[in-house]
């Protein structure tokens, strides 16, 4: 475990995405809302899975720390299977891969003092858009963070 402070708040969405580049096969792209920036839906490659932040809650604060609950997507994007004409494409398809995520990240912690396992939570719901399908996997993650004192 990274003994260090937390100096990044959304420092669990870059080891999300270390971690499932190391876990899945090399053909999905593994991308977040940086790298999704200037994509347009026709230049979406797929299979790839995106990091996205969803937002935090507090969950309690007091004279020493500040814990917070944190939800992130996992979201799984595939072309329209009935239109791959590979059986290539066919293996790819969104609930296998969605397994191989769900496998990858419970049980797994980021491996930072503040930051906890990640935990399925309530996933928004899916989107079918252009040929391309949107399956989200909801997570949260529990983050500690101790009170700046005052200089």
């Amino acid at each position: 475990m990274i003994r260090e402070p937390l100096i990044d708040f959304l420092a669990a969405g870059p080891l999300i995405k270390e971690r499932l580049r190391a876990m899945l096969p090399p053909q999905v792209f593994v991308m977040d809302s940086i790298d999704l920036g200037d994509i347009t839906e026709t230049q979406q490659p797929a299979p790839a899975v995106h990091v996205l932040f969803r937002g935090f809650s507090v969950v309690g604060d007091n004279a020493a720390w500040g814990s917070f609950m944190q939800r992130w997507a996992t979201v799984v994007v595939v072309h329209n299977v009935a239109s791959l004409p590979s059986p290539e494409g066919q293996a790819l398809q969104a609930g296998p891969l969605m397994m191989s995520i769900i496998n990858a990240l419970r049980p797994w912690a980021p491996g930072i003092e503040h930051l906890e396992a990640l935990k399925l939570d309530a996933p928004i719901p899916p989107a079918f858009k252009a040929g391309f399908a949107y399956y989200p996997i909801g997570w949260s993650i529990g983050v500690k963070v101790p009170v700046a004192r005052p200089r």
